[in-house]
């Protein structure tokens, strides 16, 4: 949810391929979420065969409520490497964005 949450209207495909994992497994993740009221499927705009992800609110409100948890993981995991560490990670993932934003 929290790709989702960034991304926008993404398709389920778009979440498979940017976590790199097996469509019918994010297929059954989305399900979840869908039942609990978290996200909706709803048909794209342009091509009614397309089905885009929208977060609810509920699913928005979801996403808040664990926001500083996720900081607050991202800061332990990061003050596990030194600064020198922490520099070069950065430029990695710095890297890494780059490389996917040009895909």
């Amino acid at each position: 949810m929290c790709i989702k949450a960034q991304m926008g209207m993404a398709r389920a495909a778009d979440v498979a391929e940017i976590m790199n994992l097996a469509p019918r497994t994010v297929t059954e993740a989305l399900d979840g979420l869908e039942r609990e009221g978290l996200i909706q499927r709803v048909p794209d705009k342009e091509d009614r065969r397309v089905k885009r992800l929208a977060i609810t609110p509920a699913g928005e409100a979801a996403v808040a409520v664990t926001e500083p948890l996720r900081v607050e993981l991202g800061a332990r995991l990061l003050n596990a490497l030194t600064p020198s560490d922490r520099r070069h990670f950065h430029a990695a993932l710095q890297k890494l964005l780059q490389g996917l934003a040009d895909a």
